[in-house]
């Protein structure tokens, strides 16, 4: 189990039947069957309730199959005129595009004084975004970022005006209004209570939490994702698995090992992009890299770049002709390290940081670089261009990166 699930385990998940977290009201942890760890709020399970393996891989969950019949009704509780929930949520990989499914939820028409319906929707893409509406309208949606299949910590919280989600302990998504509801009602896990718009979710739910307040969310740590190569795409700390390309390769890492790193054959299908993570615009991403002998020009390693106009995160570019790595951002190039600060078929650890004003580029923990301006961006969920390793983006398909990248460290801070 990775540190932050590590983490998130040791505030929430106890023994069966140990009591509940502090400040919470009820909470279902789905180990073989639906009742409250608190012994008042029991919930019914439907004839096709199921429980499959749990998110941190040795306890249960609810699974539902996509019928009313499998939904997990929750009896009323009185939540007043704030609260939260918290939950770990996966979406079955089949689940179809274009159609929203609900994971907690009363009524999709609810009256606008009540509970509505926590959701989520497959986009066109296949990706997931999360959504809370109520009285038939959306209150506050995430981008589609959620790969189907992959396990999400969720938190939702209504502070009596707002609604807000977090994913993985970080804001995705405020209301940009305001509204006036109470929570005092039945729900049901997996479906709605009174059918409407809205499809039983197909896919697995665990420890649901509710609480009648707000509860602080903060980030475990700022490390966000940790990708090490290790003959697989997982995140070592979350949940932000890389996207692969249809031939993933890997390679023998600084210390010999093999199958320890990601390798590029300067091909788009070995390409891999990163999951829309939305660092922000404090961030610091840290990588090995050893760029193969024989390349020339300007070669993506960590890219995005979307051109002038773009006020997203930008590229990290290698200069194989001079040996040398700079960011470039709206089409600019803004910090550039010395000739020969990055020869090929050598190790070097790349570290670039952005602190709101400035990019600054370390190599094997030394400052090679700093921009003599400044400049303003924010790294986004919605970034116009995927942000891959090794790159694709059309202007520049010769330029792909050939060579190998390791511990690939993302942070939503300047470390």
């Amino acid at each position: 189990m990775n540190r932050l699930r590590q983490l998130i385990a040791q505030m929430n998940k106890t023994a069966p039947g140990a009591g509940l977290p502090a400040g919470a009201t009820a909470m279902w942890k789905a180990e073989n069957n639906a009742n409250d760890e608190g012994g008042t709020y029991n919930a019914t399970p439907g004839a096709n309730t199921a429980y499959g393996t749990g998110y941190d891989s040795t306890n249960k969950a609810f699974q539902f199959n996509g019928n009313v019949n499998s939904r997990v009704v929750v009896p009323t509780i009185n939540l007043a005129g704030a609260w939260s929930f918290d939950f770990w949520f996966k979406a079955d990989a089949a689940l179809a595009i274009n159609t929203g499914y609900c994971l907690i939820g009363d009524k999709w028409t609810a009256l606008s004084s009540a509970f509505g319906v926590i959701w989520a929707n497959v986009g066109s893409s296949g990706l997931v975004s999360l959504n809370y509406s109520n009285n038939s309208t959306n209150r506050a949606s995430t981008d589609s970022f959620l790969q189907r299949g992959n396990w999400y910590h969720v938190v939702y919280t209504y502070d009596g005006s707002k609604t807000r989600i977090y994913v993985n302990n970080q804001l995705f998504a405020t209301e940009s209004g305001t509204h006036s509801e109470t929570y005092n009602q039945q729900v049901g896990l997996g479906a709605v209570m009174t059918a409407g718009t809205i499809n039983p979710i197909t896919g697995f739910i665990d420890e649901i939490i509710c609480y009648p307040s707000v509860i602080s969310v903060s980030l475990a740590s700022n490390l966000i994702a940790w990708y090490k190569g290790d003959n697989s795409n997982v995140d070592s700390v979350n949940t932000w698995n890389l996207i692969d390309g249809s031939t993933p390769q890997y390679g023998t890492d600084a210390g010999s090992n093999a199958n320890s790193c990601f390798s590029f054959d300067g091909t788009a299908n070995a390409t891999r992009n990163l999951p829309t993570l939305g660092p922000g615009n404090n961030w610091t991403v840290q990588f090995d890299m050893n760029g193969d002998s024989g390349q020339t020009g300007l070669r993506g390693t960590v890219y995005a770049d979307g051109g002038a106009g773009s006020n997203n995160f930008g590229a990290i570019i290698w200069d194989a002709t001079n040996g040398t790595v700079y960011y470039r951002h709206q089409s600019t190039n803004l910090a550039t390290t010395a000739n020969g600060s990055v020869p090929n078929s050598t190790w070097k650890t790349i570290k670039v940081t952005y602190d709101g004003s400035k990019i600054r580029i370390y190599i094997n923990g030394t400052l090679a670089a700093t921009e003599s301006g400044t400049h303003s961006e924010t790294w986004q969920t919605t970034n116009p261009s995927p942000v891959t390793l090794s790159n694709t983006n059309a202007a520049h398909t010769n330029g792909r990166f050939i060579g190998r990248i390791d511990n690939l460290k993302i942070y939503n801070a300047v470390v």
